[in-house]
């Protein structure tokens, strides 16, 4: 074989080798990319889903949020409705002490709470309390010291005790709202916002 036929064979095999190379090279990088474009359309589906998990998680807290926030407003206005309520009922109650309900109310009830007294000790004297202009209502007894020195915030009622202080019925309206505080909110609760069906 001459030397030009034996030159131009190596170089048509060192073509075709060269050539059989890239051919590769160019198969591994495509496939190199098909598996990209496949990991990187994975991932962004993976994304995608997270995406939205966290965006129907922020949706599902923030509907929490507002239902509860919503619920927490209306009791507090119902709260405020019931203690405009209860204001209005202590108003009207300081307005009746000059009904006779309430003069029988004094009546019989300084005469229950002598009483009371009187079973756990036998006094000589007992002193009653009530608000200025109130000393007229009570009944004359016999050993009892009136005095008209209540403050105005007590509504209404009275107060007896022993002579020595020891031992005092508080039978004023406010003490009685105040015994009577979470029966009264209730009532006034359920006749404020009862359902209607």
């Amino acid at each position: 074989m001459s030397l030009s036929k034996l030159s131009e064979s190596i170089i048509t095999r060192a073509e075709k080798e060269a050539h059989d190379i890239i051919y590769e090279a160019h198969h591994h990088i495509d496939e190199a990319k098909r598996k990209e474009k496949e990991n990187l359309a994975s991932i962004k589906k993976d994304v995608n889903v997270e995406i939205k998990k966290t965006l129907e998680q922020y949706k599902k807290e923030k509907t929490l949020w507002a239902h509860l926030e919503g619920n927490r407003l209306i009791a507090e206005a119902k709260n405020k409705a019931v203690e405009n309520a209860l204001n209005e009922f202590k108003e009207l109650l300081r307005k009746s002490r000059n009904t006779k309900e309430y003069k029988a109310f004094m009546k019989t009830k300084i005469t229950s709470a002598i009483s009371e007294l009187s079973s756990i000790r036998n006094a000589s004297k007992y002193v009653v309390h009530v608000l200025k202009g109130e000393k007229k209502l009570l009944p004359n007894l016999k050993n009892i010291k009136i005095i008209e020195d209540l403050d105005p915030s007590y509504i209404g009622g009275f107060i007896v005790e022993f002579e020595d202080g020891s031992v005092r019925v508080n039978m004023t309206l406010s003490e009685l709202l105040n015994v009577k505080s979470t029966e009264i909110r209730g009532k006034i609760y359920l006749h404020l916002f009862k359902k209607k069906y």
